[in-house]
């Protein structure tokens, strides 16, 4: 079991490389799990996340930014769905659990690693010696 990190600043691609990587390893005959975060537009203004169930093709919202005074945020400007939440950990551990050729986990940053909107996430860390791990920085080509 190899790791391979995709870094960035927000906004740069990161979730569109995984995407391409994922497509590109189901082409490849790689079966494919985990979930997926694309950033969701309305009329030009971010909306939010979704949450895209990678091995079942299921999309479904995540989080939305809340406004107004009356408005009462989970975490930061967003607000989470539970259900989304629990569908999302449920996507990963089970890609994990059934040995995927590839579980990508697209979002682990301040809000999932601090305690913060992964609703108690799973321990995915590889129980065994990796294979092979790498970095990449948004820009740069992400070979299977």
């Amino acid at each position: 079991m190899g790791v391979t990190v995709i870094t960035g600043e927000r906004g740069c691609g990161k979730t569109t490389l995984l995407r391409e990587y994922v497509d590109a390893a189901s082409r490849a005959g790689r079966t494919v799990g985990g979930i997926a975060s694309p950033v969701v537009y309305e009329n030009g203004q971010r909306l939010g996340y979704d949450l895209l169930d990678l091995r079942r093709g299921v999309r479904r919202a995540l989080a939305r930014v809340v406004r107004g005074p009356e408005a009462v945020s989970t975490i930061g400007p967003f607000r989470f769905e539970e259900t989304a939440l629990v569908e999302g950990n449920a996507a990963i551990v089970a890609a994990v659990d059934d040995g995927l050729g590839v579980v990508a986990i697209d979002e682990v940053g301040p809000l999932e690693g601090g305690g913060g909107g992964g609703g108690g996430c799973p321990d995915t860390r590889p129980s065994r010696g990796t294979g092979r791990a790498g970095a990449y920085r948004c820009g740069s080509d992400l070979a299977l």
